[in-house]
């Protein structure tokens, strides 16, 4: 399964997806318009694994492939930060 596409000239940085992917656990196959989105789907696979007595590998990329941006990285720690208070 493609955990991402190469950007082309045509594509908006406002319209980013995000995916998550590991070399183990592979993609979860979704396109997430938020990440929030993606930090849930992230916690959703962690706690699956956790149950199971293992771990998830995979982490939060964009899925036209290039790396996140400074601002995304923020985003998802704060997005963390907030959960973890809230447990």
């Amino acid at each position: 399964m493609e955990c991402y596409r190469i950007k082309t000239s045509r594509d908006d940085d406002d319209d980013a997806t995000y995916t998550t992917s590991g070399s183990v656990r592979g993609c979860c196959g979704h396109r997430h318009r938020t990440l929030g989105a993606a930090v849930a789907c992230l916690r959703r696979d962690q706690d699956g694994c956790a149950s199971q007595g293992g771990y998830s590998d995979r982490d939060i990329i964009r899925s036209d492939g290039n790396p996140l941006t400074e601002g995304e990285r923020f985003g998802i720690d704060e997005i963390f930060d907030r959960l973890w208070k809230m447990h």
